[in-house]
């Protein structure tokens, strides 16, 4: 069974890393570039190329920018196509639930925000909740949801993304919450449970400022931290390498919180209460000073990048 397999894992394999490699050029790559950027043969590039076109994920456009480079033919661009797949994605804060739909490329086609309380429902209701919540963010798409083709959904706190258990979450009365098993039957497409900060850094990796980058660590902060990491261009989601990130963080930011009033020691981690911090407040320059100083030595080992996301973001290089 093994043999049999194997071809099918490594046809699937060089498909993503094709598409992934269109993706990352923007959508202007044409095969022969394809195939020295991806090192894989022409001949296997032309028939992923045309088994793609005819599954209708890419579509060929017009001559190549490049496409002035002597006698012969000229290039043509490969780009993906946006509607080959739509995908809804959920994000469960302890304040708010956020739909999306989104289609091949990325493109956000609907967005809706509900303000709740999450921790106020159980397991099962919050399953309902964001299964009707996915549907109507669909319709007002004026999309049938046969056209989606996966959910993802993600959340703060442990997760394992392999079974969709979430071990613990400030969004859930209880631990070892098997989430994904909760979702899967209310719809007939793939159910993706992940935490939201390693989702967060999966998208920067793809389309925001990491894109293209080997070595990435992501900090979210809302009312409490999170942290993602991207490793030889590999996500990273193993406890032991978040905790160091977060541990990096959380040991300076509580004491910016105490000296400025925001923060009982009784309260330490993900606590209930959120504060607004204002720019150009002495809190906020603390606050600001002691996350650079967490993360200067991660940023150094992440290819002197990192990225800082919040309500907005920041981004600081360190020489």
């Amino acid at each position: 069974m093994s043999s049999a397999r194997g071809p099918a894992i490594i046809r699937n394999l060089n498909r993503f890393d094709v598409l992934n490699t269109i993706r990352l050029h923007d959508n202007q790559i044409s095969r022969s570039e394809l195939a020295e950027v991806t090192g894989l043969s022409q001949a296997t590039i032309s028939s992923i190329v045309s088994h793609l076109i005819k599954e209708g994920a890419l579509v060929e456009e017009g001559s190549h920018p490049l496409a002035i480079r002597g006698r012969g033919r000229p290039l043509v661009s490969l780009r993906l196509a946006p509607n080959y797949m739509h995908v809804a994605g959920v994000k469960i804060a302890t304040h708010q639930i956020v739909v999306s739909l989104t289609d091949f490329t990325g493109n956000v086609l609907m967005s809706e925000n509900i303000s709740c309380e999450p921790l106020e429902f159980t397991a099962s209701q919050l399953a309902d909740f964001v299964a009707k919540a996915v549907r109507v963010c669909v319709k007002k798409a004026k999309m049938e949801f046969s056209d989606v083709s996966g959910v993802g959904v993600g959340l703060p706190g442990y997760v394992d993304c392999s079974s969709g258990t979430v071990y613990w979450s400030p969004v859930f009365q209880s631990r070892n919450v098997e989430f994904g098993a909760m979702l899967t039957p209310k719809f007939d497409v793939p159910v993706f449970v992940e935490n939201d900060a390693n989702l967060v850094t999966l998208a920067e990796h793809w389309f925001g400022l990491a894109k293209g980058l080997k070595h990435v660590s992501v900090i979210t902060i809302e009312h409490g931290t999170g942290s993602g990491l991207i490793i030889n261009g590999n996500p990273c989601s193993t406890v032991h390498h978040v905790n160091a990130v977060k541990m990096a963080v959380w040991k300076r930011i509580p004491q910016v919180l105490l000296s400025c009033g925001r923060l009982r020691r009784s309260v330490f981690v993900y606590p209930r209460k959120s504060w607004t911090i204002m720019p150009g407040s002495t809190c906020y320059a603390k606050l600001s000073s002691e996350l650079r100083t967490a993360i200067n030595d991660i940023a150094r080992f992440f290819n002197k990048w990192v990225n800082i996301s919040g309500s907005g973001s920041r981004t600081w290089s360190i020489s």
